[in-house]
Protein backbone atom coordinates (compact mmCIF):
# COMPACT_ATOMS: atom_id res chain seq x y z
CA UNK A 1 0.00 0.00 0.00
CA UNK A 2 2.96 2.45 0.71
CA UNK A 3 4.20 2.35 -2.67
CA UNK A 4 0.90 1.78 -3.96
CA UNK A 5 0.07 5.45 -2.39
CA UNK A 6 3.53 6.82 -3.34
CA UNK A 7 2.64 7.04 -7.12
CA UNK A 8 1.12 9.78 -8.69
CA UNK A 9 -2.48 8.92 -10.01
CA UNK A 10 -1.57 10.38 -13.53
CA UNK A 11 1.23 8.44 -13.37
CA UNK A 12 -0.75 5.07 -12.42
CA UNK A 13 -3.26 6.23 -15.63
CA UNK A 14 -0.52 7.00 -18.51
CA UNK A 15 1.95 4.31 -17.42
CA UNK A 16 -0.76 1.66 -17.84
CA UNK A 17 -2.56 3.39 -20.92
CA UNK A 18 0.81 3.34 -22.46
CA UNK A 19 1.43 -0.52 -21.23
CA UNK A 20 -2.00 -1.33 -22.86
CA UNK A 21 -1.68 0.07 -26.07
CA UNK A 22 1.59 0.14 -27.27
CA UNK A 23 2.97 -2.87 -29.07
CA UNK A 24 6.47 -3.33 -27.81
CA UNK A 25 6.66 -5.39 -25.34
CA UNK A 26 10.02 -4.13 -23.99
CA UNK A 27 8.05 -0.24 -23.83
CA UNK A 28 5.21 -2.60 -21.90
CA UNK A 29 7.38 -3.42 -19.62
CA UNK A 30 9.40 -0.14 -18.75
CA UNK A 31 5.81 1.87 -19.13
CA UNK A 32 4.95 0.03 -15.85
CA UNK A 33 8.14 -0.45 -13.96
CA UNK A 34 8.16 3.45 -13.93
CA UNK A 35 5.75 3.02 -11.07
CA UNK A 36 6.83 2.96 -7.44
CA UNK A 37 7.21 -0.55 -6.36
CA UNK A 38 6.62 -2.31 -10.01
CA UNK A 39 9.15 -4.88 -11.06
CA UNK A 40 9.18 -7.25 -13.46
CA UNK A 41 7.24 -10.01 -11.42
CA UNK A 42 4.46 -6.66 -10.90
CA UNK A 43 4.24 -5.87 -13.98
CA UNK A 44 4.37 -9.08 -15.77
CA UNK A 45 1.24 -9.36 -14.00
CA UNK A 46 -0.65 -6.24 -14.56
CA UNK A 47 0.16 -6.75 -18.42
CA UNK A 48 -1.08 -10.41 -18.15
CA UNK A 49 -4.73 -8.66 -16.77
CA UNK A 50 -4.52 -6.20 -19.54
CA UNK A 51 -4.16 -8.85 -22.19
CA UNK A 52 -3.93 -12.26 -20.35
CA UNK A 53 -3.73 -13.54 -24.23
CA UNK A 54 -0.86 -12.34 -24.78
CA UNK A 55 1.21 -12.48 -21.47
CA UNK A 56 1.87 -14.85 -18.91
CA UNK A 57 2.34 -13.93 -15.21
CA UNK A 58 6.39 -14.47 -14.74
CA UNK A 59 5.96 -16.46 -11.34
CA UNK A 60 8.78 -18.31 -9.73
CA UNK A 61 6.59 -21.88 -9.58
CA UNK A 62 5.86 -21.77 -13.51
CA UNK A 63 9.34 -21.15 -13.90
CA UNK A 64 11.12 -24.30 -11.48
CA UNK A 65 8.72 -26.52 -13.75
CA UNK A 66 10.07 -25.54 -16.39
CA UNK A 67 13.55 -25.98 -15.57
CA UNK A 68 13.05 -29.56 -14.08
CA UNK A 69 11.54 -30.07 -18.14
CA UNK A 70 14.87 -28.38 -19.35
CA UNK A 71 12.86 -25.65 -20.70
CA UNK A 72 14.12 -22.71 -18.53
CA UNK A 73 18.12 -22.89 -18.33
CA UNK A 74 18.23 -18.75 -16.76
CA UNK A 75 18.44 -18.91 -12.91
CA UNK A 76 15.56 -19.03 -11.29
CA UNK A 77 15.80 -15.42 -9.29
CA UNK A 78 16.96 -14.30 -12.36
CA UNK A 79 13.61 -11.33 -12.46
CA UNK A 80 15.19 -8.90 -15.75
CA UNK A 81 13.58 -7.58 -18.61
CA UNK A 82 15.28 -9.93 -20.86
CA UNK A 83 14.71 -12.97 -18.93
CA UNK A 84 11.15 -12.18 -18.66
CA UNK A 85 10.89 -11.03 -22.41
CA UNK A 86 12.73 -14.65 -23.20
CA UNK A 87 9.59 -16.01 -20.72
CA UNK A 88 7.36 -14.93 -22.95
CA UNK A 89 8.72 -15.82 -25.91
CA UNK A 90 8.92 -19.23 -24.35
CA UNK A 91 5.80 -19.31 -22.68
CA UNK A 92 3.27 -18.27 -26.12
CA UNK A 93 5.72 -21.22 -28.04
CA UNK A 94 4.18 -23.48 -25.74
CA UNK A 95 0.87 -22.51 -25.40
CA UNK A 96 1.06 -22.44 -29.31
CA UNK A 97 2.22 -25.71 -29.38
CA UNK A 98 0.01 -27.44 -26.81
CA UNK A 99 -3.42 -25.64 -28.29
CA UNK A 100 -3.73 -24.27 -24.58
CA UNK A 101 -4.39 -20.66 -23.75
CA UNK A 102 -1.21 -18.90 -21.52
CA UNK A 103 -3.07 -19.14 -18.55
CA UNK A 104 -3.91 -22.95 -18.85
CA UNK A 105 -0.23 -23.36 -19.21
CA UNK A 106 0.83 -21.05 -16.26
CA UNK A 107 -1.96 -22.59 -14.12
CA UNK A 108 -1.12 -26.18 -14.83
CA UNK A 109 3.01 -25.65 -14.28
CA UNK A 110 2.12 -23.60 -11.25
CA UNK A 111 0.23 -26.58 -10.33
CA UNK A 112 3.11 -29.13 -10.90
CA UNK A 113 5.80 -27.54 -9.48
CA UNK A 114 3.49 -27.47 -6.08
CA UNK A 115 1.78 -31.27 -6.76
CA UNK A 116 5.96 -32.11 -7.24
CA UNK A 117 6.75 -30.11 -3.52
CA UNK A 118 4.14 -32.24 -1.86
CA UNK A 119 4.72 -35.31 -3.73
CA UNK A 120 8.69 -35.10 -2.93
CA UNK A 121 7.85 -34.49 1.03
CA UNK A 122 5.17 -37.78 1.27
CA UNK A 123 6.55 -40.39 3.37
Amino acid sequence: MKNYRANDENLVQEATRLAYETSNAQIKLHSLKALKGVQVPVASTILHFLQPDSFPIFDIHVRKSLKKAERWDRDLNDATDKAYLEYVALMRELSKHLSVSLRKLDKALWAYDKWDKEASCAP
